[in-house]
């Protein structure tokens, strides 16, 4: 009795045999472990954590549905971006802006500057303002030109211009070069010309006068025996005749002016000659090892040796031609 009633007191379970010893769970207990029953409060806690999300794992978890500070981040921009973004939209209107400002025809263009050109004379046209200069620059250039009645203003806008001015002037000073070397070459020609022409008709001016002195002396001679006739000589002209005759032996003394003269006059010839014949400073000088300067000098040595040979020729010829004169005056007058 008391063996059937103890087993019979085994099976039977109480309400806290049950939460402790059997199959079913307690609270610790289904935290920990996978049971099939489940006691209360394991229920609501298994049920609380399967179905109601927390803050933080909603953040984690939940992806799709924004939060209070990503939302913010992704979907509305700040101020700092607006101002980045108008300063980019700004930067290509200036851009264009300082392209159209560097535009030559544009009116505020910087690089302008006003030259002059030289007016054209020969027409008599009154110049008006460019098209593409400003008012106010063309009036500037107006009140400052140096010379109105010569000169007219033009604009220069940028270096293209300026290149384009610079190449014209140049090309301007070469064509003046070439117009003074041609004006050069033609006063050297005309000079040389001149020069040659000048001493021909020197010597022929000087034979010719000479040959008139002779005739206007044998003239004289004539008139004067003609006037006097035979009418003897006063005490004057006795004087002057013996004067004369003086003078006369003087010269025909061998030496004395005319024995000299007589001595020069076949040696001045025999020199005119040789200087005809002899080549040129070049070709003597030519075969001879002389630098360019030393040529010179030695050139310059001979050149005027030959024009005092020349000059002394000249004054020979000269004092004998008025030797002669004299003797013809002479035996017109009968002093001998």
């Amino acid at each position: 009795m008391n063996r059937s009633q103890s087993f019979s007191d085994q099976k039977r379970t109480s309400l806290f045999s049950n939460q402790k010893n059997q199959n079913k769970p307690s609270l610790f207990s289904n935290q920990n472990q996978n049971q099939n029953k489940t006691s209360l409060f394991s229920n609501q806690n298994q049920n609380q954590n399967q179905n109601k999300p927390s803050l933080f794992s909603n953040q984690n978890q939940n992806q799709n549905k924004p939060s209070l500070f990503s939302n913010q981040n992704q979907n509305k921009p700040s101020l700092f971006s607006n101002q980045n973004q108008n300063q980019n939209q700004n930067k290509p209107k200036e851009l264009d802006q300082i392209v159209q400002l560097l535009e030559p025809m544009n009116q505020n263009y910087p690089f302008k500057y006003i030259l002059y050109n030289v007016r054209d004379q020969s027409k008599e046209v009154e110049y008006q303002k460019p098209d593409n200069m400003d008012e106010t620059l063309w009036n500037y250039s107006l009140q400052n030109n140096p010379d109105p009645e010569r000169l007219v203003p033009i604009q220069i806008s940028g270096f293209q211009d300026l290149k384009t001015r610079t190449e014209q002037q140049k090309s301007s000073i070469d064509l003046q070069k070439k117009e003074l070397e041609n004006l050069s070459e033609l006063i050297n020609e005309l000079k040389t010309n001149n020069e040659f022409n000048l001493k021909q008709k020197y010597q022929l001016c000087q034979e010719r006068q000479v040959k008139l002195s002779h005739k206007l002396l044998r003239v004289l001679s004539k008139l004067e025996v003609l006037k006097r006739g035979e009418t003897p000589f006063s005490e004057e002209e006795e004087n002057f005749r013996n004067k004369l005759q003086l003078i006369e032996k003087e010269l025909n003394k061998p030496d004395k002016f005319r024995g000299k003269l007589n001595q020069l006059i076949p040696r001045a010839k025999m020199i005119e000659e040789n200087l005809a014949n002899q080549p040129t400073a070049e070709l003597l000088f030519k075969d001879l090892d002389l630098d360019t300067e030393s040529k010179e000098t030695i050139f310059d040595i001979l050149s005027q040796q030959q024009k005092g040979l020349e000059f002394s020729i000249k004054i020979l010829r000269k004092d004998l031609r008025d030797i002669q004169i004299m003797s013809q005056v002479l035996n017109k007058i009968g002093i001998k």
